[in-house]
């Protein structure tokens, strides 16, 4: 089935996007930022392979992928507290921290377009994977059929945490490779606590079973 018209013109956008990048003689050197900047989560990366490959199941065949079952994303998001102090003094705020909380601001909202644009996707792909590996025909969905695909987005962050005091300080942590051995055993902590509490992780957990 050819691909809706929408989905050939990100196609042709991301191919046109990546091309230069493929002639060392005009790009001889290649200048990187933090990865934060466009892909903050992760996701992009997976969203446009499968865009490029055409669709998921062209890219778990691919893959070598091609009767797998379940799909689960763990999605770890460690976005910082944006400072509000600002907002209660009547100076303007130095260069600095406006750079700082334009890069917070942008960073969190292109989070959320990313995640629900991936959550959105799932029932398309499971159409598109079950039609793939099923056929035309009638579509078994029973475990272990043709039709047995499911998507899970397990997301770990820590607006999760019912304490105000906890989420701010995890907040305000400095993201960092270098941290204070107490600051990791809570962060591990904190995680193990919100995998426990999370119904997606725990979905997952029964249909494993």
């Amino acid at each position: 089935m050819k691909p809706p018209r929408d989905v050939e013109s990100r196609r042709l956008d991301l191919a046109n996007n990546m091309l230069p990048f493929l002639d060392s003689q005009k790009k001889p050197y290649l200048h990187l930022v933090d990865g934060g900047v466009a892909d903050n989560l992760g996701l992009r990366a997976i969203l446009e392979r499968i865009t490029l490959m055409g669709s998921p199941w062209a890219t778990l065949k691919y893959a070598k992928m091609d009767n797998v079952h379940k799909i689960v994303f763990v999605v770890v998001n460690a976005e910082t507290e944006i400072d509000d102090k600002w907002d209660r003094w009547e100076q303007v705020p130095p260069f600095g921290a406006m750079l700082e909380s334009y890069s917070s601001i942008a960073i969190e909202r292109y989070n959320m377009e990313t995640v629900a644009l991936l959550s959105e996707s799932f029932q398309r792909w499971a159409d598109e994977i079950r039609r793939g590996r099923c056929g035309t025909g009638k579509i078994a969905t029973e475990p272990g059929s043709c039709g047995d695909i499911e998507f899970y987005l397990v997301q770990v962050k820590f607006d999760a945490l019912d304490n105000e005091a906890e989420r701010s300080y995890f907040k305000r942590l400095p993201t960092s490779f270098v941290l204070e051995p107490e600051q990791v055993d809570k962060l591990r902590d904190a995680a193990r606590r919100i995998l426990t509490q999370s119904k997606e992780f725990q979905r997952l957990i029964k249909d494993l079973r």
